[in-house]
């Protein structure tokens, strides 16, 4: 929802829902410490997320951008071992906050 002033700012809120794919790789030190873990695979997934933003408009093409999202997201996981042994499955929490800044180029 984009709320016009009247001016060059124009602040907004948004809402939404995604697929979200993630990965993660285990990096050398757990690796070492737990050598029958090959890797985590997380399932992908729906996600919402929402956020608020300002836009500060230069001219007609380009403009600048603030905004901060905040995601929900809570999936499956699994550990898969080296010697393909069952994976141990759990769930995890990969709620998230982010910070954008840009510029937008409307050509």
């Amino acid at each position: 929802y984009n709320l016009k002033t009247g001016t060059s700012f124009s602040p907004y809120m948004f809402l939404g829902s995604g697929i979200f794919f993630t990965n993660f790789a285990l990096d050398e030190r757990q690796s070492r410490e737990n050598p029958e873990v090959r890797k985590q695979k997380i399932n992908a997934g729906m996600g919402l997320y929402g956020g608020i933003g300002g836009a500060y408009e230069i001219n007609d093409r380009l403009s600048l951008f603030i905004e901060g999202l905040y995601m929900i997201r809570k999936a499956e996981a699994e550990t898969i071992y080296v010697d393909n042994s069952p994976a141990t499955a759990f769930s995890v929490n990969l709620n998230s906050f982010s910070l954008l800044i840009g510029i937008n180029y409307t050509h």
